[in-house]
Order: structure tokens, then C-alpha cells, then sequence
């Protein structure tokens, strides 16, 4: 089944064992680059959410580390899901990600105009749209 979201469209389709295998190498990548870390300090209350205290606080400190590896692991899952690598029920079952992106979108906006990057993390974006559309089925 495909839904259209807007410029993509959602496609469901059955997991297949490669989708299974590929899903538990991206987790196992997530641990090995330090995930869980980094997404403790982003839901860490002294994380600042606004671009100009994100840029004042954080950016050149050794915490900018966790938010990079944040938007790594994102992307990465944006561009396999983009690419129909893993299907989106095995994405979408196991976790949601509409919750960080809420927590992150005002940096990322502010990052993609102070840096004349409109495409920067587009493909976690797009991948929150569709669990949205996901989730509304």
C-alpha cells in the first residue's frame, strides 16, 4: 500500500528478513557511535531547544558531540527508510521519532538558515512525516 504524504509517499509493505537483518545492524551502529548517550543529553532538561541558545551554549563545547551523533543516527534512518531499505513498519513498530524531531526542529531551522542549508536533516524530517502518516492509518 502507498499513502502520499505530500512530495513522498508513505509505502507499507511486508518486512522482509533483509529488512530485519539491516534494521538490527543500523541499532547495533546506533550503540557503537554512542546514541544513547547523546540522546540522554538531548531530552536532558539543560538542553537548550532554541537555535541562538543552542549556538550560545553548546556549539564548540564537547556536548556538541552528542547532537551531531543525534543527527547522524536520524539521517541515516531518514535515507534507508527514503530509499525503501527498511520498511516502515519495522521503523515506525519498534519506536517513534515525531517527539525528537518536536525537540530539535527550532535548531534545525535556525541551522538551515544561518547556514544556507535548507536540506540539512531533510531526511529525518521526511522520515517524521511519515510516521506521522503511519500512525494515522
Amino acid at each position: 500500500m502507498t499513502v502520499d504524504i505530500g512530495e513522498r509517499m508513505l509505502v507499507m509493505r511486508k518486512p522482509t528478513h533483509q529488512d530485519a537483518m539491516l534494521f538490527f545492524e543500523y541499532k547495533k551502529w546506533q550503540q557503537s557511535i554512542g546514541f544513547p548517550e547523546a540522546i540522554d543529553f538531548i531530552w536532558n532538561d539543560e538542553f537548550p531547544t532554541g537555535f541562538d541558545e543552542f549556538t550560545n551554549k553548546i556549539v564548540g563545547t564537547p556536548e556538541e558531540r552528542f547532537s551531531m551523533v543525534v543527527a547522524e543516527v536520524m539521517e541515516t534512518l531518514g535515507v534507508l527508510y527514503k530509499h525503501d531499505l527498511i520498511a516502515a513498519g519495522l521503523i515506525f513498530d519498534t519506536d517513534t521519532y515525531i517527539p525528537l524531531w518536536e525537540r530539535v526542529e527550532k535548531v534545525v531551522e535556525g541551522m538551515r538558515e544561518a547556514n544556507d542549508q535548507p536540506e540539512l536533516l531533510e531526511n529525518f524530517e521526511a522520515l517524521v512525516e511519515a510516521e506521522k502518516a503511519y500512525r494515522a492509518l
